[in-house]
């Protein structure tokens, strides 16, 4: 009798801490294909992940954010607007030595600068690196070097170009 209540008694056990066990082993393993998942698409964020486990079904929702960082990157109105409003006001884009600066400070050559500028700083993109600026005189790029700041790259580290965004 006693062998009996031990075997009822383990496999209750097994079967309450089973499910339990398997289900963590689960979630440990769908939470690193997300991790690689994002790693290899950079451009992915994970917003929110709920796991639900459960005796039959066990759940995870995970929430995305696609492209956000790229698209911030520019900050395609504030300097886009910046720039035609400088040329607006003084007929002229800054030039590629004056660069994004222009839009805080006055170059010397600007006949009706805005006294309250056109950006209240220099912006940076996401990753903490400044802007590069160029101009033709008719026309304004700003790129962003992407994560890596280095010229060139793909996937995350991919340059972004403001003609790109139109």
């Amino acid at each position: 009798m006693k062998k009996i209540v031990v075997v009822v008694a383990v496999l209750v056990l097994a079967l309450v801490v089973a499910p339990w066990g398997v289900g963590k082993v689960a979630e440990k393993r769908l939470n690193a294909g997300l991790d690689k998942l994002v790693e290899q698409a950079p451009y992915l964020k994970v917003v929110d992940r709920k796991w639900t486990g459960g005796w039959f079904k066990s759940e995870q929702v995970v929430t995305f954010e696609a492209f956000s960082s790229w698209i911030n990157a520019m900050n395609p109105k504030a300097i886009e607007e910046a720039m035609n409003m400088f040329k607006l006001d003084n007929g002229f884009y800054p030039s590629t030595a004056e660069g994004i600066a222009a839009l805080v400070q006055a170059p010397p050559r600007a006949r009706r600068f805005n006294p309250d500028g056109y950006l209240s700083k220099i912006p940076e993109d996401p990753w903490g690196n400044p802007y590069l600026y160029s101009t033709d005189g008719r026309d304004a790029v700003v790129v962003s070097l992407g994560a890596d700041g280095v010229e060139g790259g793909e996937g995350y580290n991919a340059d972004i170009d403001s003609r790109s965004l139109n």
